[in-house]
This record gives C-alpha cells, sequence and structure tokens, in this order.
C-alpha cells in the first residue's frame, strides 16, 4: 500500500506506541453499525498510513513486543482474527486460528 498523509483526529487512534523513535497506533478510519476500517500508521513528521487491515471487525487489542514484532486483535463472536507483523508494521500477516475446534 502506497503511504500518504492522514488527516485525522489523534482520539481516532488506539494502542498507541512507539518504535525506532517513530509513533504508531492503530487508526480507526471508517465505522458504520457493526462494520470497522482500521489501518496501522506511522507517524515521523505527519501520520502516514501503512497497511489497511481487510477486516470489518472491531479492533480488541494491539502491541508491539519488539520495534520489529507486533500484534493486532479483532473482535468476532465465532473467530479469533490476530494479525502479525515481523518487520515494525510495513506488512501484516494473517494467523489462521479456529477457536471452534
Amino acid at each position: 500500500m502506497e503511504e500518504r498523509d492522514l488527516i485525522i483526529e489523534e482520539d481516532n487512534i488506539y494502542f498507541k506506541d512507539s518504535i525506532e523513535n517513530m509513533e504508531i497506533g492503530f487508526h480507526l478510519k471508517n465505522h458504520a453499525i457493526n462494520s470497522y476500517e482500521y489501518s496501522f500508521v506511522k507517524k515521523e513528521d505527519t501520520w502516514k498510513e501503512i497497511f489497511k487491515f481487510p477486516v470489518t471487525n472491531d479492533l480488541y487489542y494491539g502491541k508491539f513486543i519488539t520495534d520489529d514484532i507486533g500484534f493486532v486483535n479483532f473482535s468476532s463472536e465465532n473467530e479469533l482474527i490476530i494479525f502479525i507483523t515481523k518487520d515494525s508494521g510495513d506488512t501484516w500477516e494473517k494467523l489462521e486460528l479456529n477457536i471452534m475446534d
């Protein structure tokens, strides 16, 4: 995804943290009834959208364990939706977990 400047309000960024001397967070881009759109953002001088998550569930929790490794999970009634990154948030991979088994 191409990085672009975001015009956002700070109260729409959740689980803010810092890695590699940059502010990071998960930005709520859009919200309609039971449908959410989140992206991962970084701030150097301005906020940049780095990755748009391909889910419509609400964000439950996000955290970086190291400067490179982080995770985020989204709420759902019947599945656990988790994405991980190993490159400071530049790319995210969905983990496939079925909690009904």
